[in-house]
């Protein structure tokens, strides 16, 4: 009970979700989600259905898989989410990967076409102003990560999901408090298990990120 609740209230993603999501089976997509994603997922909600789109495969023998309700290996760039039924999630996640596509805005009518009515989504990707900011090299500048091709205004984002149906919850920078507070400690564990220094638990303390929480109004249809 004790980690699943750390581990909650330490990742932006999940801690926003509504107390009644928490207690009932949900379906995320999670588009971008990583090898650990759906560990981190069913850590936090025992009971979820975890879908998650990510352009590395994941071997058949790999443990993570098995935290995967469904697993597709896509590369974006080359196709959309044609594959995913259409309002068929709870809880859509796009966490750090419009700005590895060549258009990735692109993306964003296709997240939320997945979004049932009533259901939320999440969408976090690199500020404009983390392109400026002077400390190079350890992960707080955009430039930092060669793979990134753009990024995007907070308003353009939130308007695009806006266009979709949906009432925008929040439109911000990511400010967590708890991962402010815990900076220090988390990047020191971070930088000594990779054995360089690398300071990506200050992106709530540099705004280097922008996020959107949105929510798909009940029976909504694009204006």
């Amino acid at each position: 009970m004790v980690p699943s609740l750390v581990c909650r209230l330490l990742n932006p993603r999940y801690s926003i979700l509504p107390k009644n999501d928490r207690q009932r089976r949900i379906a995320i997509l999670d588009v971008g989600c990583s090898a650990r994603g759906g560990l981190i997922a069913h850590r936090i909600l025992t009971n979820c259905w975890y879908e998650g789109v990510d352009i590395v495969r994941l071997n058949d023998d790999d443990p993570l898989l098995t935290y995967f309700d469904r697993f597709h290996c896509v590369d974006l760039n080359r196709a959309g989410l044609s594959f995913v039924p259409d309002r068929s999630f709870d809880y859509v996640i796009c966490s750090h990967t419009l700005e590895h596509l060549d258009n990735g805005l692109a993306l964003l009518p296709e997240l939320c076409a997945k979004v049932r009515d009533g259901g939320m989504l999440y969408v976090e990707w690199p500020s404009l102003e983390s392109q400026r900011f002077p400390v190079r090299g350890v992960g707080l500048n955009f430039f930092d990560d060669p793979t990134h091709q753009a990024t995007f205004p907070l308003a353009t984002v939130a308007g695009s999901i806006r266009h979709e149906g949906f009432t925008v919850q929040y439109a911000g920078r990511r400010r967590h408090k708890l991962r402010m507070l815990l900076a220090p400690l988390l990047a020191l564990r971070y930088s000594l298990r990779e054995r360089r220094l690398l300071l990506f638990d200050f992106w709530d303390w540099t705004g280097f990120c922008y996020v959107v929480r949105a929510r798909r109004d009940p029976h909504g249809a694009p204006v």
